[in-house]
């Protein structure tokens, strides 16, 4: 249901980082972390400016996933935004 939302909003042109980002986390917590990886590429494609929040999500969906590389390199995104990242690396 939540994800046909989305899509609606998304095609009327609504669809912003904030909504993303609470889908993103919705979606690693109920455990479905290769939607989540999606919706965060499908944001990067978009060229959305995205936040510390979009990239402490995909760090965790990305360590779940066993991808240390993509996730220092998201832990490294918010260093360089000049904020303290929610999760430890």
């Amino acid at each position: 249901m939540a994800l046909e939302v989305f899509e609606e909003i998304k095609g009327k042109g609504f669809s912003t980082v904030a909504i993303f980002n609470i889908l993103m986390g919705a979606l690693h917590k109920i455990g479905d972390v290769q939607k989540a990886l999606s919706l965060y590429g499908e944001m990067k494609d978009l060229n959305l400016e995205l936040d510390s929040s979009t990239y402490s999500i995909a760090i965790q969906c990305f360590v779940e996933n066993e991808d240390i590389q993509e996730a220092c390199a998201c832990h490294n995104k918010i260093i360089e935004m000049s904020h303290v990242p929610s999760v430890a690396a």
